[in-house]
């Protein structure tokens, strides 16, 4: 059998060199809009710019989440509970 490769096929999803950049400036714009708003005590606000910056995966989203290093589990988890905490306050 001949194995596939998702990038080859260009199925959406898989992060390709060209987009890897747009993927992490728009993580970063996020995040940075996540803690203007925390700076100015906007809990709500702050807590939506962190959970939308979670569509922006920085990592590689082809790697399954149980092959991803534990330190990326942890920054994902840590960053969903911030966010939700400082959404429902």
């Amino acid at each position: 059998m001949e194995t596939i490769n998702k990038k080859e096929q260009g199925i959406p999803g898989c992060q390709t060199p060209s987009n890897t950049s747009i993927i992490r400036i728009a993580y970063l714009l996020f995040m940075m809009l996540g803690f203007y708003y925390l700076g100015r005590r906007d809990w709500n606000n702050a807590g939506l710019y962190f959970v939308f910056s979670l569509i922006f995966d920085p990592f590689n989203q082809s790697i399954k989440w149980d092959d991803r290093p534990l330190y990326q589990r942890i920054w994902l988890y840590v960053q969903v509970a911030a966010s939700l905490f400082l959404f429902f306050i």
